[in-house]
């Protein structure tokens, strides 16, 4: 047999023998998949429990592996039909000349759960919003940024983060970004838009990659067409993803790279690309909170923020709260005083009673968040 070996097997005279340690860390892994029912999970326990992958000494003493499982390696362990004895070649399985580990029935067993958590898996993509900037998002320092999301209830968050954030690197110069996908994305469309809408500039980029000035009406059609997609909600994702080449983030501002396609039509000569080449810097604010950046387009192009109802109903327990306190802080002092003295007023009361309604009265309709 050529290649390396898997766990639970050693190679001796080109054929695979039976590693006894190796074997029960093949057995308990899977166990504990049919148990668990999650990969996930299981890479959890076994990081818990100090269980890793193979252990390879070279003929030059070099080693590898000995490592914790990374996901996929367990996708991978827990698919491969060596362990019962047979071979894979070209999508075929075929019996092999080394004895089972697992046996059949647990195997096969493990294969439909694997489909069926894939299917799942499928599924949900399908439904989760697409990150258009996914490999074209670039951190100060030359790091991509990675599509990642957290839960909340039934509400999903999607995010850009920094590799070296998503590692967990320890250098304190590499702070990394965390930007709201959303946020950011909408951004980037406002600002696109506008370099779209920017006939001269447009005219300039298709000129110096040799493109003839009774072309331009062609581009400038072009560049409208995908104005209007990215303002369409149903193809703003699609757009984005087709005109956007490299984006590179800036404390001071974004490093856009577009790539406007030409006509067909426009296009037959060889000699001219097919793409119009674009690069912009965007200027923006960019705000830290935590790990978490706020990025504020400095153009007119941002876009408009409405009511945001979520940051309106904190005001407004807020507001409520802090009214609740304000009157029993009151109550408590008019208690007080009438022990203390039996002179209080109708005059006390009148005051209080206005103290309660000015406290209690109802908030402005709508409140825009402060950027």
């Amino acid at each position: 047999m050529g290649g390396v070996a898997p766990l639970g097997y050693d190679v001796h005279e080109h054929h695979l023998v039976i590693n006894p340690a190796e074997a029960e860390t093949l057995k308990e892994i899977f166990r504990c998949y049919r148990e668990l029912g999650s990969v996930r999970l299981l890479k959890e326990d076994l990081d818990r429990r100090g269980i890793h992958s193979k252990l390879r000494i070279a003929k030059n003493g070099n080693r590898s592996g000995g490592k914790p499982f990374s996901r996929g390696a367990l996708y991978k362990l827990l698919s491969n039909p060596i362990c019962i004895g047979e071979i894979s070649h070209k999508g075929a399985r075929h019996p092999g000349q080394h004895e089972a580990i697992i046996e059949r029935e647990l195997f096969e067993h493990i294969q439909t759960l694997l489909r069926e958590r894939a299917v799942r898996r499928k599924i949900r993509t399908n439904k989760v919003a697409s990150s258009p900037l996914a490999g074209k998002l670039f951190d100060d320092i030359g790091d991509s940024l990675t599509p990642s999301h957290a839960v909340k209830g039934e509400r999903r968050y999607r995010y850009y983060v920094s590799r070296n954030l998503i590692a967990g690197t320890a250098d304190p110069a590499k702070r990394g970004w965390r930007v709201p996908a959303p946020e950011l994305e909408r951004t980037l469309a406002a600002a696109v838009c506008q370099i779209l809408s920017d006939q001269p500039s447009l005219a300039a980029a298709a000129q110096a990659i040799g493109l003839a000035e009774n072309r331009l009406p062609a581009i400038f059609k072009v560049a409208e067409a995908s104005g209007h997609r990215l303002q369409s909600e149903v193809d703003a994702a699609a757009a984005l993803a087709a005109l956007i080449d490299r984006v590179e983030l800036k404390e001071f501002g974004m490093d856009v790279s577009l790539k406007l396609p030409i006509p067909a039509a426009e296009a037959q000569n060889r000699a001219i690309p097919s793409e119009v080449p674009i690069t912009r810097l965007i200027p923006v604010q960019v705000r830290r909170r935590g790990v978490e950046m706020r990025l504020i387009i400095e153009s007119d192009g941002a876009p408009a923020r409405g009511t945001d109802q979520p940051l309106l109903k904190v005001v407004a327990r807020a507001r409520r709260w802090t009214g609740f306190r304000r009157v029993e802080q009151d109550r408590s002092q008019r208690s007080r005083c009438g022990r203390e003295s039996p002179r209080v007023t109708c005059d006390d009361c009148s005051a209080w009673h206005s103290s309660r309604r000015r406290w209690l009265k109802p908030l402005p309709v709508a409140i825009s968040r402060r950027t």
